[in-house]
């Protein structure tokens, strides 16, 4: 069942956030260092983001939280123009792997619908390029790669 998020979903969905970290720490051990406190303060930003109407946070629960999607309403940077507001999809995690095709899916169609509702026009997903299972279902539903980042400490 696809629903929205409650406080007391929250201790799960950052559950959730601190495994998909520990997994981007590890192919990326620079830009996904994992900051002191992030699981404090990532619960914090949900539970703030919890009433917000241009901010959507869906679980899905199926006798426990499986996974869940953090979508919000953004206007393009200005110097793009693609006819209306974007869905940006930041945090966006299944519990495995193999999860991504069924419940994986189910949030994100939910979330475009959502988007589609308060006139969003263009979708918008993070995603690390190692993450091949959720890549999948990306370019499965029509998404290309708008851009990726390359870092390297100056230290």
């Amino acid at each position: 069942m696809i629903r929205p998020a409650v406080a007391a979903d929250l201790d799960a969905v950052v559950v959730l956030c601190d495994a998909k970290r520990a997994l981007y720490a590890g192919w990326q051990p620079v830009f996904h260092r994992i900051a002191d406190g992030a699981s404090v303060a990532q619960r914090k930003f949900f539970e703030g983001n919890l009433a917000r109407t241009e901010s959507l946070l869906l679980v899905a629960d199926h006798g426990g939280l499986q996974g869940f999607i953090w979508a919000r309403l953004v206007d393009a940077p200005p110097v793009y123009n693609p006819g209306g507001k974007v869905i940006m999809v930041d945090d966006f995690v299944v519990r495995t792997p193999g999860d991504w095709a069924t419940t994986g899916k189910a949030l994100l169609d939910e979330a475009v619908r959502w988007g589609r509702g308060h006139g969003a026009v263009l979708l918008n997903v993070i995603c690390g390029p190692q993450d091949l299972a959720k890549r999948d279902l990306m370019t499965g539903t029509g998404m290309t790669v708008a851009t990726e980042w390359f870092v390297r400490p100056l230290a």
